[in-house]
């Protein structure tokens, strides 16, 4: 088993992401830009995800819920997705990423996709 970790998607609210690390600074979240181009396919940011074992965090309602619904049918490696609405306040994602990160392990979240707030 191992620590559950993060990958922000671009599109992530870096103002949240900000407050987490000021709030829980030992959780450990990697920004999408500093593995893949910024132009990155969704494809390739869940492949990316799942390859690091990482958590996936966006907020793209529009394109990666059909990628990750693709990626499952041909039965390739899918990371967890944790979709946070856009306008999901700050202090929620806070809190959802802290208890998550201290009370799971990354294998509990592979292949799933959650949207919150719940």
């Amino acid at each position: 088993m191992s620590q559950t970790t993060f990958l922000a998607d671009h599109n992530f609210n870096e103002r949240a992401l900000s407050s987490l690390l000021q709030k829980e600074p030992s959780i450990n979240i990697v920004l999408l830009r500093d593995v893949l181009a910024i132009n990155a396919e969704d494809d390739a940011v869940l492949a990316e995800a799942a390859r690091i074992h990482r958590i996936l965090l966006t907020h793209d309602k529009r394109t990666m819920p059909a990628h990750f619904q693709n990626r499952a049918k041909r039965r390739e490696p899918l990371p967890g997705v944790f979709h946070f609405h856009q306008d999901c306040p700050i202090g929620t994602i806070v809190e959802e990423l802290i208890l998550f990160s201290s009370a799971s392990e990354f294998e509990e979240w592979n292949a799933q996709y959650w949207q919150f707030p719940l």
